[in-house]
């Protein structure tokens, strides 16, 4: 046999075990999923899958694909910290934070006026650093020219569900978007850096961790 013929003979033997394993993949960061496979539950079901295997197939790739999922997260979270604090000094990119830490702003974009004494989050992503600034409706990649010697830790949740952009279930309370949280989904991690997240409040603002934004909601 002509050696195109064995490489086609391999590609129609190695093709459906290719398709195979991927019946079951996860959602992209922002809960989309790819072209033909349709969303379930936090992961991406191949119509192929759908086809071709038994419901019993199909829910045990979900919940091998799920631990997968979960370990991931549990290594993220690790890889995530955050501390609350006070900005005390700034000159120009440099600022002085209150726990002792002195950030200089690495990300484009003017940073304008700050004010006395305003809260702050110094958010740590694995290698990166990123701050929170009361009264702006951004966050700051930042490098840490000197570290904290003290932490105000920060209490992160998931979004356990979320509807339309506008309506989420976090920490088992419903928070409704005073605008819209564009591309907030399910599985998002989130801080609150003001209200409760127990719904103890008139209005709350959230950090999405995963897309490093803001949003204001109100409390239900």
């Amino acid at each position: 046999m002509a050696r195109k013929d064995w490489i086609l003979l391999l590609l129609v033997v190695l093709f459906p075990l290719c398709c195979r394993g991927q019946d079951v993949v996860l959602q992209e960061a922002e809960g989309h999923c790819p072209e033909s496979y349709f969303p379930f539950e936090g992961v991406c079901v191949s119509s192929f899958a759908l086809q071709n295997r038994s419901v019993a197939e199909i829910v045990s790739e979900i919940q091998r694909i799920k631990g997968g999922s979960s370990a991931t997260d549990n290594q993220k979270q690790a890889n995530e910290s955050g501390c609350r604090t006070k900005i005390t000094d700034d000159d120009g990119d440099i600022l002085k934070l209150r726990n002792g830490a002195i950030v200089e702003k690495t990300s484009y974009g003017y940073l304008g006026y700050i004010g006395y004494n305003k809260d702050a989050i110094l958010l740590r992503k694995g290698t990166q650093y990123h701050l929170v600034i009361e009264g702006k409706d951004r966050v700051y990649r930042v490098d840490v020219l000197r570290p904290p010697n003290s932490c105000r830790s920060l209490s992160i949740y998931r979004i356990e569900a979320d509807h339309n952009d506008e309506l989420f279930i976090i920490n088992g309370e419903r928070f409704e978007a005073k605008l819209y949280c564009m591309g907030w989904y399910e599985g998002h991690r989130v801080a609150f850096l003001d209200g409760s997240a127990y719904g103890a409040c008139v209005s709350a603002s959230l950090l999405n961790i995963n897309r490093l934004e803001t949003c204001d909601v109100w409390c239900e």
